[in-house]
């Protein structure tokens, strides 16, 4: 849902109060949402950020398996 409907509302909401009858009659009205949309697209890139981050973290991590190393003094041990 907030990778394409929310910032899809933002802009909706941003060409919305940008048209010309709706921003002379309610000014005020109007930058709340610009604000609030400003808000809204922030809010939705900071946490696709770290849905992208936690993903490469948690998923990319597990995927690469790295084969044990073994210490020498195991190895002279077993001699």
């Amino acid at each position: 849902m907030s990778h394409a409907l929310l910032p899809l509302m933002a802009y909706a909401a941003l060409a919305l109060s940008a048209r010309g009858s709706c921003a002379h009659a309610h000014t005020r009205e109007v930058v709340f949402v610009v604000g609030a949309a400003t808000l809204l697209l922030l809010f939705v890139g900071i946490h696709n950020a770290w849905d992208a981050v936690a993903y490469h973290v948690f998923v990319s991590r597990r995927d690469t398996h790295v084969e044990p190393r073994w210490d020498k003094t195991i190895e002279r041990s077993k001699r």
